[in-house]
């Protein structure tokens, strides 16, 4: 079930246009994800409650942003908006 949950999350990034994808980074199959979300164009946020996890996510994949848990829909836009202006500049 959870690499249909993932392959139907990677078919889902390339079909359709998302301008943000939040990914979990300590479930497994988060680094394919991550990746799908990056390649799409959508801005990456890793999320997660080990800043551990969260700083060898961002590693892996460099253009991810992090956002480490729990976290307020206001800090979620922060980062997003961080992410956007970075993006374009």
């Amino acid at each position: 079930l959870r690499l249909q949950c993932i392959a139907f999350g990677r078919d889902r990034l390339a079909a359709d246009r998302f301008t943000c994808c939040v990914v979990d980074a300590h479930i497994p199959g988060a680094d394919l994800l991550l990746e799908a979300a990056a390649s799409s164009g959508a801005l990456t946020i890793a999320t997660g409650p080990y800043i551990e996890l969260l700083e060898l996510a961002v590693a892996r994949h460099p253009g991810a942003r992090t956002l480490a848990k729990p976290f307020r829909a206001f800090d979620l836009a922060r980062v997003a908006v961080a992410g956007r202006a970075s993006a374009t500049s």
